[in-house]
Order: structure tokens, then C-alpha cells, then sequence
């Protein structure tokens, strides 16, 4: 018959500790408490000690993969995360299946996993590029999924802890993985169009593709930027100036902004007649809204058919996607002389740090257009030889 008593123990200098003999395992472990608090301890061990006498004890880790599915899905939307960031977890999860195939949590749960997650993920062909994934999808992938781990552990004790694995390197030169368009590329994206999706539906694609360049929005807040509805991205007329009001749910920073338009966003925004329902209205071929991965993949094969290749690489070139749309509107921005800090605010960067790094050179050609322009070639008076006119030596007297 087994010991179902749980023990409180106490190490010196550590949260108080729970300590059985577990029934599966055949042998005494341990779990800790998370807290100091004896009151709570003992009743966490009165809990487990119910457990198993009941028989319903399950070691960390067997909690079936569906059910944590659905439970970190109750977590991602009872705790205000962003549309996006939803999206993106359940992006994340989805690939999680498709390469490691778990049945428990455990089964992704353990560095060998997250190793060949990382590795396959990383080695599998991206339908938005076309190409492998860049280092830094994989790191942004593997943030994701690290988060998922330490909220089944932190907050519902379904594993022990989430493993600790290296951070996937990335180029610290080049921190873009794709690159602003020219004038004449993006031309020839808007005109492959028709070809691709139809001429029926060609207007609005070509509509939604000058408002990434024109707004600097991701292509899913674009997708899901309405006219009337207060908690999507709604444009707002004040006289005769527009501003796009981003309520907290699509922010990282979980508060609501509001920013400026550019010109261009503002003259696609006016022409609009039928202020009602979303603001982009492109269909796919059944004549749908498409989901942001969707519409992404008709983006990149705009790239692909129009041959606008923004990244060489060892297996196949990257084509211009919808990211490099909004890479387009800050780089012009920039070109243009606005401040880094607005282009800051309209890109909603998390610091003007984020701007500089991803679009120095911009800057860059921005500030030596501003001292020549100032300065000149000559930097003022500036003397190698011994001036030789009256003029040049009252100029050096002063």
C-alpha cells in the first residue's frame, strides 16, 4: 500500500517545499510550494494528499495537449492580451503540432523538444516569403512559445517549471529581414495585381497595398481597421486633418493611442464614400474576408509575380512581402525628413531606439543632407596653409 502523506519542508532560505511518494514514478519528489506563506503550503498539501488517496493524482506534465490548448486560450483572452499577440500564440501553437505532434504537455515540455522545434521550425519553407525562416521569426517564435511554458507552470501547475533554452542568435548588423521598396518596384507590384487576383478584385488589393505603404500599419491591424466599430483601429476626421485611433486591445503597450495619417493615408481615406463596415474590403477567390495569413500570402506573390526580390539568400531568394510595405512607409518618412520621434509614433516602435536600429541608414543620408545643406563643403573657415589676403587674415585674427 502506498504513503499517501504529503510533507512541508522547509529548506533554509527557499520556499517552502511539498515532498510524497509518487504513485506513477515509484519513488519520492518534490514540488514547491511558491510561497513562504505555512498556511498556504498546508493547504496545498492537503490538496494533493486528497488526490491521491482519490486516485486522480497526475504527475506534471500529463495534462493532455488539447486541454492546455484550451485553457492557455481562455488565458490569452481573459488577460487583455492583443489581437495580435492571440493571433500569434495560436500561430505558434499550430506549427508546435504540425512538427512535434504532442499528446501531453510534456511532450513539448523538455529541451529536446524545443531543440527540434527550433530546429525544424527554423528549416521549414515560411508561406508569407517563400523562403526558410530568418533567425529572427524563430526567436520570435520560440518568445512565444516560452511564454505558453511558463504560464502552464506559473499559473496552471500543469509542469513543473518551462525549460531553459539558449536564445536563438541573430544578426545584430542587420536587423530587418526584409528592406524598404523603391518607387519602381512597388509600381510593379501594383501592376501584377489583376493578374494574380482578378480584375474584379484588383481595385481593392491595389487599395490595401497603397495603404500599408501610405498608413505604416501591419497588415493584420490594416485587415482589421473599421470605420465605426471602437474596438478596432477606427480613422477619425477633426476638420480636415485624420488621425487613427489604436484602442489598447491591438497595442503591446496594452494602452490606447491615437497618431497621426500621412497625406497619402489621409487622400485614401477621403476618397471613401461608404464610411461604414471595414476600411479595406479585399476579398479572397470565394469572395471572403481572408484571415491575415491569407491575405499575406497574396501579398508575397504579388512580390513573387512581379520578381521584387528584397533578400538573397543560399537557397532561394526573399520576395517583397507585406511587411516591407510598412518597411516603405518609414523609410520614405524618414527620406522625407520627418523626425525619427514621429516616424516613431506613426510606426508605434516600442522606443526610438527600435527606429534608429531598423532604419539607420535613412537617417543617416537624412542628417548629411541637413549638414550639407547648413554647412556647406567647406565647414566653415578652416585653414591648412598661412592665410596670404587682408580678408583671410582678419578672418584667422578672429
Amino acid at each position: 500500500m502506498h504513503d499517501h502523506r504529503v510533507y512541508v519542508v522547509e529548506p533554509a532560505g527557499r520556499k517552502l517545499i511539498l515532498k510524497w511518494f509518487c504513485p506513477h514514478k515509484r519513488r519520492w519528489v518534490t514540488r514547491s510550494t511558491r510561497t513562504n506563506d505555512r498556511k498556504e503550503a498546508n493547504r496545498q498539501a492537503r490538496q494533493l494528499q486528497a488526490e491521491l488517496i482519490a486516485g486522480t493524482y497526475t504527475t506534471a506534465g500529463e495534462t493532455p495537449w488539447p486541454e492546455f490548448r484550451a485553457a492557455y486560450t481562455e488565458f490569452t483572452v481573459s488577460s487583455g492580451m492583443s489581437r495580435n499577440g492571440k493571433i500569434k500564440a495560436e500561430s505558434v501553437l499550430n506549427a508546435v503540432e504540425n512538427i512535434l505532434r504532442p499528446t501531453t504537455i510534456g511532450d513539448v515540455a523538455s529541451k529536446p523538444a524545443l531543440r527540434k522545434f527550433r530546429s525544424d521550425f527554423g528549416a521549414t519553407i515560411s508561406p508569407k516569403t517563400g523562403s526558410t525562416r530568418s533567425p529572427n521569426t524563430v526567436r520570435s517564435a520560440m518568445r512565444t512559445l516560452m511564454a505558453a511554458l511558463r504560464w502552464a507552470a506559473n499559473e496552471a501547475d500543469m509542469i513543473d517549471e518551462a525549460p531553459k533554452i539558449g536564445k536563438v542568435a541573430v544578426d545584430s548588423v542587420d536587423p530587418m529581414r526584409g528592406r524598404p521598396l523603391s518607387e519602381a518596384e512597388l509600381k510593379m507590384m501594383l501592376d501584377i495585381i489583376p493578374s494574380v487576383v482578378g480584375p474584379l478584385r484588383a481595385t481593392e488589393w491595389a487599395r490595401i497595398v497603397n495603404g500599408l505603404v501610405a498608413s505604416g500599419l501591419r497588415l493584420g491591424e490594416a485587415l482589421d481597421a473599421h470605420w465605426t466599430d471602437d474596438d478596432r483601429i477606427r480613422p477619425i476626421k477633426t476638420g480636415s486633418s485624420w488621425r487613427l485611433v489604436i484602442p489598447a486591445s491591438q497595442q503591446k503597450s496594452r494602452r490606447d493611442n491615437s497618431i497621426p495619417v500621412t497625406p497619402q493615408m489621409a487622400a485614401i481615406l477621403d476618397a471613401e464614400t461608404d464610411r461604414t463596415g471595414f476600411v479595406f474590403r479585399v476579398l479572397n477567390a470565394k469572395q471572403q474576408r481572408p484571415t491575415p495569413d491569407t491575405a499575406c500570402r497574396t501579398i508575397s506573390e504579388f512580390g513573387r509575380r512581379a520578381s521584387v526580390i528584397v533578400k538573397a539568400s543560399a537557397s532561394s531568394p526573399q520576395y517583397a512581402t507585406a511587411h516591407d510595405l510598412r518597411r516603405t512607409c518609414a523609410q520614405r518618412l524618414l527620406s522625407a525628413g520627418v523626425s525619427p520621434l514621429t516616424v516613431q509614433r506613426i510606426m508605434r516602435h516600442s522606443s526610438l531606439a527600435v527606429t534608429l536600429a531598423h532604419y539607420s541608414q535613412a537617417v543617416i543620408e537624412d542628417d548629411a543632407r541637413e549638414l550639407e545643406s547648413k554647412l556647406g563643403r567647406t565647414f566653415g573657415r578652416t585653414h591648412t596653409t598661412p592665410p596670404d589676403s587682408e580678408s583671410d587674415k582678419n578672418a584667422a585674427s578672429d
